[in-house]
């Protein structure tokens, strides 16, 4: 675009000079006009910097019509975004949709009407002045993003040594120092404290090697149900305060084993689960169940659902497992799901929602049934 306070550059590209006189001479006062007789010299004039800003083009010239210059200024990244309006004197809407499959954005018809062109240039200007303004602000904000992302990382990473020592000098102390049943159970649970976060550090880091393609899977054999097991007792003092009660469900054929094996990445799974489980609980309403039931989808898959009685904003249903989406919550990071998503799809699952007022919510995990 020009430059702020020059005249907007305007190409104009008609092979009869008593419509380019006309042109120019009503285009001068507001616009830097640039006339061109022919396709090839339209081109020219457009490739060259500085680049016209709109171009009002003529479809039927000789050599080269207008959609061939119109194809190949989309052709090529520096004239790529130029809004081309067809002047245009051929009947019918055919050549009107022709010229919109090659990246026109109006048509004008002959014989010329001068305010109609005024209003469409000046229409079409203001248009690509703020696709050009929201797309330098998208450029912004995802460089702030990545700024963002690339300083937790660095803070993560810088956390887990103080984090290394505060549990290696924990562990020497209730090794070696005679404390009393009080203070070591103290120093267990400062020991366990910083264990979890330390393990959040590296799912953080784990993400963020997943989002990149560079995440090793590395499969074990567990037991599934003791890890949903471990979720649920580690979240129960976030559900107590609202009376809500988190309930474990093996289905058929694991009911009477009591256990579920699969091979999979037991750290990504515990994190996929309290996602999801932590999610619920905060959307379920109080006095109600949080429910996580596993059963079999079929032989190459097994189903994990996690339900409560709330339900998602019809704002966010679409949106839901994108990143930084969130709803209704003060504190909420909008990571949750989008992470549990990116690590079912790491294992080679699939994760899905639905939500309604009569049903609430489900959010089902489908994880690839190993063979063991």
């Amino acid at each position: 675009m020009s430059a702020e306070g020059e005249k907007p550059r305007v190409l104009v590209v008609d092979d009869s000079p008593e419509t380019l006189e006309i042109l120019m001479s009503v285009l001068s006062e507001s616009y830097a006009v640039v006339p061109a007789r022919h396709g090839e010299s339209a081109l020219l004039k457009a490739f060259k910097p500085p680049h016209p800003d709109i171009i009002l083009l003529d479809i039927l010239m000789p050599d080269m019509d207008g959609f061939e210059v119109c194809r190949r200024l989309k052709e090529y990244p520096p004239t790529r975004d130029i809004p081309v309006l067809f002047l245009t004197a051929v009947p019918g809407q055919e050549s009107e949709l022709d010229g919109l499959n090659v990246g026109a954005v109006d048509y004008i018809r002959k014989p010329i009407f001068i305010p109609q062109v005024l209003a469409r240039l000046a229409i079409h200007l203001e248009l690509a002045r703020s696709r050009k303004a929201l797309a330098e602000r998208n450029e912004i904000l995802e460089e702030l993003v990545r700024l963002r992302d690339d300083m937790d990382r660095i803070t993560q990473h810088d956390l887990k040594s103080p984090l290394a020592a505060v549990i290696g000098f924990s562990e020497v102390v209730l090794e070696e120092a005679a404390l009393s049943d009080y203070h070591a159970e103290c120093l267990q649970r400062v020991t366990q404290a910083a264990q979890r976060i330390l393990e959040m550090i590296n799912r953080s880091l784990d993400l963020y090697k997943i989002e990149t393609g560079r995440y090793l899977y590395d499969p074990k054999i567990f037991d599934i149900y003791k890890v949903a097991q471990r979720v649920c007792h580690d979240l129960h003092l976030l559900a107590r305060p609202r009376s809500l009660t988190v309930v474990i469900r093996l289905e058929e054929p694991w009911t009477e084993k009591g256990s579920c094996f699969l091979r999979a990445d037991p750290t990504l799974c515990y994190f996929l689960l309290a996602n999801l489980v932590k999610n619920a609980i905060e959307a379920a309403p109080p006095t109600t169940q949080v429910t996580v039931t596993i059963g079999a989808q079929d032989e190459a898959f097994i189903r994990i659902g996690i339900h409560n009685q709330g339900v998602v904003d019809e704002s966010v249903r679409d949106r839901f497992f994108e990143k930084y989406e969130t709803f209704g919550k003060e504190k909420g990071t909008g990571l949750g799901t989008y992470s549990a998503q990116l690590m079912a799809q790491a294992q080679g699952g699939r994760i899905s929602m639905e939500t309604s007022h009569e049903a609430g919510t489900w959010v089902v995990v489908y994880l690839p049934q190993k063979s063991l």
